[in-house]
């Protein structure tokens, strides 16, 4: 249970002791970003994820692709026990033509090889997806890490991310004409910093391009 402060302080102490480091050695010394200490670090978000295919309504539970925002995700593995499961990153997709027997296990969703304790850890804005579980529980803890200083690639991600910010400007416009043209404008505006941001992001110019339809018609 996390709301026990002594599982807390093991948590913060393997994070500064372990996680931490290793994540700057990994992920930040070759990244744009020159952090100076581990310290920089902090946990952006934070949760526990079950995948119960006895509880699915479909035949496995799981995750489409998708992003996370901060800058490292680290997901710990908790039990094992399960079929399937792990994750499944976009790269990992090849071309049919292109497999083999040797590439398909590359092919293959990941898990720590270490089995409970170990973890997998990846860039955020990776695009990446929970592997359906097919039997069993699957538990993850997974953390969102963060640096203190700015860097382009989550500054991108977080003005990509228009659904909380223009949400509130469209509730606190009155009319029902200003509501629709201030949701439409907010989200211009962030996919045109996001473009700024990192102009190597085609994803952001997709954002920015259906905003603008949106705005035409």
């Amino acid at each position: 249970d996390l709301r026990d402060r002594g599982a807390i302080e093991v948590i913060n102490r393997l994070l500064a002791e372990r996680l931490y480091p290793f994540v700057r050695e990994v992920f930040l010394e070759t990244s744009e970003s020159t952090i100076a200490q581990p310290s920089q670090l902090f946990v952006y978000d934070a949760l526990i994820i079950r995948y119960n295919a006895t509880a699915s309504d479909s035949k496995m539970a799981g995750q489409p692709l998708h992003r996370d925002l901060g800058v490292v995700s680290v997901n710990v593995m908790l039990n094992d026990g399960f079929q399937g499961g792990g994750t499944f990153f976009d790269n990992q997709m090849t071309p049919t033509s292109e497999r083999n027997a040797s590439a398909d296990i590359h092919t293959r969703p990941l898990k720590p090889a270490g089995g409970p304790g170990y973890c997998l850890a990846h860039y955020s804005n990776e695009r990446h997806a929970g592997a359906g579980t097919v039997s069993g529980v699957r538990d993850i803890l997974v953390f969102f890490l963060s640096v203190k200083e700015p860097i382009p690639r989550l500054l991108n991600a977080r003005l990509k991310q228009t659904r909380g910010v223009c949400d509130h400007l469209i509730k606190e416009a009155q009319d029902e004409n200003l509501r629709k043209d201030a949701g439409i404008f907010c989200r211009i505006q962030r996919q045109k910093l996001a473009v700024e941001t990192a102009p190597d992001d085609g994803e952001a110019y997709l954002y920015l391009g259906t905003a603008l339809m949106d705005c035409a018609h």
